[in-house]
């Protein structure tokens, strides 16, 4: 499945912490055609807008939660650039440090590590495809007494790479 069909490449932002797996930028090879990746590491929505306007991207791959991915999403929205998100499943955890190839796949399979009451936990990853983000609402939310908080509820497609 191609959804770009003009003979220009794409360009997609990558703005998440992780770098992406083999198996995401097949993905996108598959979804997209040919592009080309440009990485963002700022947090800060205004800047990652500004970045994929100069870069003329097309999509952003967002590793931004709550109010940040509500507002790039509102700012991009209004310029056609799609927010996705990667959409992982959690396939195993393991009291073990995973061995690469043993344990898990590199290539599709992300490994994070975490704890689990005194126990260190490490929880493997799978990739399954994306998330394209058709809306987003936010609102403030009472927590101990004050408005401080914002509960956001997203809207999202499924992309289903295969």
């Amino acid at each position: 499945m191609n959804e770009h069909s003009s003979n220009e490449k794409s360009v997609v932002l990558w703005r998440s912490p992780e770098e992406p797996m083999e198996a995401e930028l097949d993905g996108l090879r598959r979804l997209l055609g040919d592009f080309d990746l440009v990485k963002t590491e700022s947090e800060n929505p205004e800047e990652v807008f500004n970045t994929a306007l100069r870069v003329n991207a097309r999509v952003i791959i967002a590793g931004l939660t709550g109010t940040d991915l509500a507002r790039l999403f509102e700012l991009c929205r209004q310029h056609g650039i799609e927010i996705w998100r990667t959409r992982i499943v959690r396939v195993k955890e393991m009291t073990r440090k995973p061995v690469p190839h043993r344990d898990y796949d590199p290539r599709m399979e992300d490994v994070l590590e975490g704890r689990k009451l005194f126990f260190r936990v490490y929880r493997i990853y799978r990739f399954d495809g994306f998330h394209r983000i058709v809306d987003i609402k936010c609102k403030k939310v009472r927590r101990y007494g004050l408005f401080k908080d914002y509960l956001c509820d997203m809207e999202a497609e499924i992309i289903r790479v295969r």
